[in-house]
């Protein structure tokens, strides 16, 4: 037994990979009987422990996210305290971690993942927000336009648009004419910060290129 050769009262241990670690053979990793009974035992000795228990596992092929993406039987979702779903579209671009379990609800992470380390980029709401904004950066002209015509060029939903566009204000980003009321609606326009923003956005790929680069190992969950 690890945990009593090491002797220690906390510890970590990694199973990658679970059908590896204990010689399971054909669809035994998708079985209650075999994959879920392992993952109760491993349950109840970290418990009994004190012992962090990470179980490496792979994600099913169809279309999901967080737990809809797991593969296999129930208790790979009902056993684990926490999992950790990674997933990637493109290997150049920023993944998305999502965090569920018996903890208060966590937002999806944008995190850009390398070979040599590993960058928290912000929350999905975050990264979405600032693709958002870099859009509307990108139609906005000197002559002040309204916030339903910015939304039909950067081609985002009205309302979206209206709460991007009263961030970038309220950062000065933007310039803003007109009182907002019937007869006299508020009219967008960039100034210099919004150039200034909009030619970094566009020096830095994807906002992201500069961080790190390099390909995802693995997807976790566990």
């Amino acid at each position: 037994m690890v945990i009593q050769k090491v002797g220690s009262d906390q510890g970590l241990i990694v199973i990658d990979s679970f059908r590896g670690a204990f010689k399971l053979t054909g669809d035994k990793e998708n079985s209650a009987g075999d994959a879920g009974v392992l993952l109760r035992q491993l349950q109840g000795l970290a418990i009994a422990n004190g012992w962090l228990i990470l179980v490496i596992h792979h994600k099913n092929r169809r279309a999901g996210e967080g737990t809809d993406s797991i593969s296999g039987t129930g208790d790979w979702i009902a056993a684990p305290d926490v999992i950790w779903s990674w997933t990637r579209q493109e290997p150049t671009k920023p993944g998305m971690l999502f965090v569920e379990g018996r903890l208060a609800p966590v937002e999806p992470m944008s995190i850009r993942l390398g070979l040599n380390d590993c960058v928290l980029l912000g929350t999905a709401k975050e990264m979405q927000a600032e693709t958002d904004q870099q859009a509307i950066l990108a139609v906005l002209t000197d002559e002040g336009h309204s916030s339903e015509s910015i939304a039909e060029s950067a081609k985002l939903p009205p309302g979206t648009t209206r709460a991007r566009l009263d961030s970038l204000y309220r950062r000065g980003l933007i310039d803003r004419d007109g009182s907002g009321k019937r007869g006299s609606p508020y009219l967008w326009s960039r100034n210099d910060s919004a150039r200034s923003s909009l030619h970094s956005a566009e020096h830095n790929i994807d906002g992201f290129e500069e961080i790190s680069d390099g390909v995802s190992r693995s997807h976790a969950n566990g």
